[in-house]
């Protein structure tokens, strides 16, 4: 809802689910978000890679892509939005970019990274390719 109608103030989410009776918000607590008393709220880096993933619903590969280098312009060097990032770029076919990505992802976090990237399929195009990191 942020994104959609351009909302900077902090507390405005909207959720839904793929079917009904699934979990809506993971547990959480909400005194460990948002910013200390008085000072502006910063937009999360999860909040970019969420937005990517909505709109890849929408409209292919570019919708992604274009929230990633949102989210990479106010996070230099995010493992997550790095990795996510290569995963749309493999899909798409953009293999050198994706293992571009994909590498800085790796130096910046290198523990999650070679979990999330044991089994991922998103990957697959680019497991046979030189230079893949793992």
């Amino acid at each position: 809802m942020r994104e959609y109608f351009d909302i900077g103030a902090f507390g405005v989410n909207a959720f839904t689910v793929a079917e009904a009776g699934k979990g809506l918000v993971e547990a959480h607590d909400e005194l460990s978000g948002g910013a200390p008393r008085g000072r502006v709220y910063r937009v999360a880096a999860w909040e970019y890679e969420s937005a990517a993933f909505t709109r890849s619903a929408q409209n292919g590969y570019e919708g992604p892509l274009a929230a990633f280098r949102q989210g990479l312009a106010a996070y230099p060097g995010n493992a997550g939005v790095l990795y996510d990032m290569a995963r749309v770029e493999s899909l798409e076919g953009d293999k050198d970019a994706a293992l571009g990505h994909l590498r800085e992802a790796l130096t910046s976090d290198p523990e999650h990274v070679l979990g999330w990237a044991a089994d991922d399929p998103d990957l697959d195009p680019l497991r046979s390719e030189e230079g893949f990191p793992f």
